[in-house]
């Protein structure tokens, strides 16, 4: 399983110039005014990571030449797992850092890298699976989809006065105060039950 997760960071260290390029973009416009915004940036990039290994083997019709060799389908699935896992780990060390240095050493400098780290790993659970059912660059839109459509609701609300910003002032300090051990627990759960209908996904699919 080492194997095939060192080939994974070999494909992602050779396709991720793109990534590079929209965190540079995004620091250089947001710099560290809104940090919040930036931790999430930089878990969300690390957390898509992953994809890139997708569209790789997709290309190279890697699934095919690696099922003919001494490697069970489960971890090939578990391998995937695993480098998601590792991605949005470095992004969560990386985010955590970057507090300390801007706002110092508080409560919410760890729990907020916390609480979007455990929202990166709901979102792998829900990527890996997509990847593997309707492939990668159609998961990868509908993916994209799905995160920007509640950003654009959440700012019409928001703009329209529809929301009180009490009630999201209040919110975000429930996030706080019990969103990391709330976001863990559901990360958890939805990254088990992921691994599992993936396992069950690749062991009947035909390459």
């Amino acid at each position: 399983m080492k194997g095939l997760i060192l080939k994974d960071f070999i494909n992602i260290k050779k396709e991720s110039k793109s990534f590079l390029l929209v965190f540079a973009m995004y620091f250089v416009l947001i710099g560290t005014q809104n940090l919040d915004f930036l931790i999430g940036v930089i878990c969300l990039l690390c957390t898509m990571l992953p994809t890139i290994t997708f569209t790789s083997d997709e290309k190279v019709e890697w699934d095919s030449y690696a099922i003919s060799m001494p490697i069970s389908r489960n971890d090939i699935v578990i391998s995937k797992y695993a480098l998601g896992i590792i991605c949005s780990f470095i992004g969560y060390i990386i985010s955590i850092i970057l507090s300390f240095i801007v706002s110092g050493i508080s409560v919410s400098s760890i729990t907020i890298p916390t609480v979007i780290f455990a929202f990166s790993a709901i979102f792998l659970s829900v990527v890996i699976p997509i990847s593997l059912i309707i492939g990668p660059e159609k998961g990868r839109l509908l993916l994209m989809i799905l995160i920007i459509t509640p950003s654009v609701l959440a700012g019409i609300l928001a703009n329209t006065g529809i929301v009180d910003v009490n009630k999201i002032e209040g919110l975000v300090n429930f996030v706080i105060k019990f969103g990391p051990i709330l976001g863990i627990l559901i990360a958890i759960v939805s990254f088990s039950i992921s691994l599992c209908i993936c396992l069950k996904i690749y062991k009947n699919k035909e390459f």
